[in-house]
């Protein structure tokens, strides 16, 4: 676990709060803190540098597309707007075409 980190998560969302795509900005910085949490559980205890070559792309990307389909299946019990829903939707069918 890294100690401070969602706390320092939370407050860089925070500058994206009423952004059209806060809904990406949010979702990255969450996967990214997860991404951290879960490269910490493989150091040894005392470890205290995090190096971004640390962290894992395809756990970032994996744990971001994952809560993005969340939002298409829970809109509204995640607080999503129906403009968050399009964004979301045209983000998979844009990647999905790539």
């Amino acid at each position: 676990m890294v100690l401070g980190l969602v706390d320092l998560s939370d407050e860089v969302t925070r500058r994206f709060e009423g952004h059209p795509c806060e809904v990406f900005f949010t979702n990255m910085h969450w996967a990214i803190v997860t991404a951290a949490h879960k490269s910490a559980a493989s150091w040894p205890l005392h470890t205290f540098t995090m190096r971004p070559d640390g962290l894992k792309r395809d756990w970032i990307r994996e744990k971001f597309e994952c809560d993005l389909r969340s939002i298409l299946l829970n809109a509204d019990r995640n607080g999503c707007s129906p403009e968050d829903v399009v964004l979301v939707e045209r983000y998979f069918a844009e990647t999905q075409a790539s």
